[in-house]
């Protein structure tokens, strides 16, 4: 969470493809792309060919909109008494992913809830 600001870009472009490369790896070699789903009878439910649900899209759009106030707005100091609360970028990165995992665990306690009813 702590970086100085010339490691914006070398930030982004590592935590981006680290993104698309889990996102590749679980859609297509593990997931409904795979041979082994697609020979499988499993429910539908738990092989959806998208990963990503509208949840998880508007979350990650919200992060990036919370990345460009942290790293871009904030450090200009448009609105000098917002900017001298110093913690906030910080307390609103934290904040909002403690708000994503929070959203995970329920949705997993969901699905495993669906899994065990069938």
């Amino acid at each position: 969470l702590l970086y100085r600001s010339n490691e914006l870009l070398m930030k982004v472009c590592l935590h981006g493809s680290y993104f698309l490369w889990s996102l590749y790896l679980l859609e297509y070699v593990h997931g409904a792309h795979s041979k082994d789903m697609k020979n499988s009878t499993k429910d539908k439910d738990c092989s959806s060919p998208n990963l990503l649900t509208i949840w998880d899209k508007a979350g990650l759009g919200i992060m990036g909109i919370l990345v460009v106030y942290v790293e871009v707005i904030h450090p200009l100091e448009l609105f000098p008494q917002i900017s001298k609360l110093e913690f906030l970028p910080l307390m609103m990165t934290s904040l909002w992913c403690a708000i994503i995992l929070v959203g995970c665990w329920i949705h997993c306690g969901t699905i495993m809830l669906r899994l065990t009813k069938s």
